[in-house]
C-alpha cells in the first residue's frame, strides 16, 4: 500500500510540474506578443 500511495502522490507532482511549466509557458508567449505588439 505504500509504494501506491507514493505513486500517486509522485503522479500528482509530475501532473503539477507540467501544469506549472505550460503556465509559464503559456506567460513567456504572451510577453513575447506583447514585446512585439510593443515596438
Amino acid at each position: 500500500m505504500p509504494f501506491q500511495s507514493q505513486s500517486i502522490i509522485a503522479s500528482f507532482v509530475h501532473f503539477l510540474a507540467v501544469f506549472a511549466n505550460l503556465s509559464y509557458f503559456r506567460v513567456f508567449i504572451n510577453g513575447l506578443n506583447c514585446t512585439i505588439w510593443i515596438f
